[in-house]
């Protein structure tokens, strides 16, 4: 959990009612770039909504620019949520670290072999 998200969340988000629940819930989640990958299901539960309902308000959060949603790339196959709000260069971050891990996995499979 990271309370400098959840902070810029409630300063700077332009959204109320059950979409600023939601981004909330997600940013309850997160760690201090703005990333978790919780299952909609706990997220629908900790926003107090259906899980369809839930899967609404995450495509809403993310067309409005506040959230970045990579579908399927958490682990057990969950999306990898990333809070938007506030820091522009949270989203490149995760994509520099992502090219990282997956490169030095690709390595160590090479001298596996």
């Amino acid at each position: 959990m990271s309370v400098n998200v959840m902070s810029r969340v409630w300063a700077e988000s332009m959204h109320t009612g059950s979409a600023l629940l939601m981004l909330l819930a997600i940013a309850d989640h997160a760690n201090d770039d703005g990333v978790c990958w919780p299952a909609v299901e706990t997220l629908a539960a900790k926003a107090r909504v259906k899980s369809r309902q839930a899967q609404n308000l995450i495509a809403y959060l993310e067309e409005s620019g506040e959230l970045t949603v990579q579908r399927g790339r958490g682990r057990k196959n969950t999306s990898i949520y990333v809070v938007t709000i506030g820091e522009k260069g949270a989203i490149q971050r995760v994509i520099d670290r992502a090219e990282k891990v997956q490169s030095s996995a690709e390595k160590v499979q090479s001298s596996a072999e």
